[in-house]
């Protein structure tokens, strides 16, 4: 396992609560079991997240899944 060298591990690692090794088996972990497409970039101490594009069709679906849900929140507020 790499050692954390950069400020940006370090100071993740603190604010977890974790040694800079825990913290980073911490973070290392966490991309793993999200199966994020993620990964450590030591060099420039930063996480590069690829985030796929997502489709319009995909984006409409969401959009409106969020909308639906408000809409009940506020009819059954409305309801009492």
């Amino acid at each position: 396992m790499r050692h954390l060298l950069t400020p940006f591990f370090r100071d993740l690692s603190k604010r977890l609560g974790l040694s800079e090794e825990d913290g980073e088996k911490w973070i290392v972990n966490l991309i793993r079991d999200t199966r994020v497409d993620a990964k450590l970039d030591y060099k420039a101490g930063t996480v590069v997240m690829n985030h796929p594009p997502q489709s319009v069709y995909q984006q409409v679906i969401e959009k409106t899944k969020g909308a639906f849900f408000r809409t009940q929140v506020l009819s059954a507020a409305v309801a009492k």
